[in-house]
């Protein structure tokens, strides 16, 4: 396991990316929201149910995520001593697992869609 503070570094900066990315798809998506409601198209409709299903995705593999990582850290702490520091690294890890799968579908969609 990696270190409390790299731990940290690396949620900062995910979280950091992810805000960006997320800024990125919303501009994209608001013109065609607001389109598709006026003017209803199979793309548009197509491209609002990706919207609502990729977050079902991305939330039951958070989910998974964090239940391994977890699980991995309840056998670690079973049978072998931990401290606090690797407590508290072991509840950045499962907070990085769990939103693994949300980062990597945003910065998908940022691509996606920036190539529009």
């Amino acid at each position: 396991m990696d270190s409390f503070p790299a731990l940290w570094m690396n949620l900062c900066f995910s979280v950091l990316e992810t805000a960006r990315e997320a800024a990125d798809i919303v501009a994209y998506r608001v013109p065609q929201l607001a389109e598709t409601s006026l003017f209803p198209t199979a793309d548009g409709l197509l491209e609002a149910h990706r919207m609502v299903a990729e977050k079902f995705v991305a939330g039951f593999e958070g989910a998974a995520g964090a239940f391994e990582e977890t699980r991995n850290f309840m056998v670690r702490s079973a049978f072998l001593q931990t401290d606090a520091a690797e407590m508290a690294g072991a509840m950045l890890s499962i907070s990085i697992a769990a939103t693994e799968p949300a980062r990597r579908h945003v910065r998908a969609n940022a691509k996606r869609l920036a190539l529009r």
